[in-house]
């Protein structure tokens, strides 16, 4: 694995000054996204977010705070190397690479060519006030909600160490969605497309229907029959999605 900075991994170098950076949901890890390595499309690299207190990074503690964290990514994004860039997140990770986006507008800095949200209410939805709080919960309690969400393989589960290993950054990420206010801005000059499971019991159709909001240019909507990680049952034709929408948002030459 080649590693372009502590904050991104890059698994697959290309010859194109472009890359897709890809944000992880909950308690994900530099692994989260390696279904998309063989789909997407060979001109872009491929770029996960390595955050503290997991996988490569698991003897930091993990950060809980918001502002903190999308400062550290939006300085992993501005790392010399791409020219030109896309955005990729599901579930936590949408909400990290909308607020990282509009750290690179506050900064004056290059914006990424299109941002793809997956598994995540819009932003003025987050934390509205309509969801229990999770990341405080006693731990047999929490760990049966997160088992709930699905998205974990189910031995993780079944071994007390490795769950004691995982909890910590778990419950920070937990804290950063169920603690996000969103503060509203101007919408962004990106492009957005929206992927979401129509069987999502915390994503419902009126969350992901504010999203259009948030863009002054396009905003594409597609349901996937699933839950909140449907992905898992759909990682070709998500690539597939992502490779026709980068190829929109950089065009036909890319």
């Amino acid at each position: 694995m080649i590693v372009a900075s502590p904050w991104f991994h890059v698994v697959r170098r290309a010859s194109a000054a472009r890359r897709l950076y890809c944000f992880p949901y909950a308690g994900g890890t530099i692994t989260a996204f390696r279904p998309l390595a063989s789909d997407i499309r060979r001109d872009v690299e491929l770029c996960l977010a390595s955050l503290p207190g997991r996988g490569p990074r698991l003897s930091e503690p993990p950060e809980d705070d918001l502002h903190r964290l999308v400062s550290s990514l939006a300085d992993g994004v501005l790392e010399p190397g791409a020219h030109e860039f896309a955005f990729f997140g599901h579930s936590m990770g949408a909400l990290l690479s909308f607020e990282v986006a509009r750290e690179l507008r506050r900064r004056g800095s290059r914006l990424p060519a299109g941002v793809i949200v997956s598994a995540a209410r819009a932003p003025q939805f987050v934390g509205s006030g309509d969801e229990r709080r999770h990341h405080d919960l006693p731990t047999d309690e929490f760990i049966h909600y997160v088992r709930s969400l699905g998205g974990t393989a189910p031995e993780v589960f079944d071994s007390p160490e490795l769950m004691d290993l995982l909890l910590p950054a778990l419950r920070a990420d937990f804290k950063i969605c169920e603690s996000y206010r969103h503060v509203d801005g101007p919408p962004l000059s990106s492009p957005l497309m929206v992927l979401f499971g129509e069987q999502d019991a915390e994503v419902r159709p009126q969350h992901v229907a504010g999203w259009p909001l948030h863009t002054t240019r396009e905003c594409t909507l597609r349901g996937f029959i699933g839950g909140h990680f449907f992905i898992e049952r759909h990682w070709s034709e998500v690539a597939g999605l992502i490779n026709d929408f980068l190829e929109g948002a950089w065009g036909a030459s890319a």
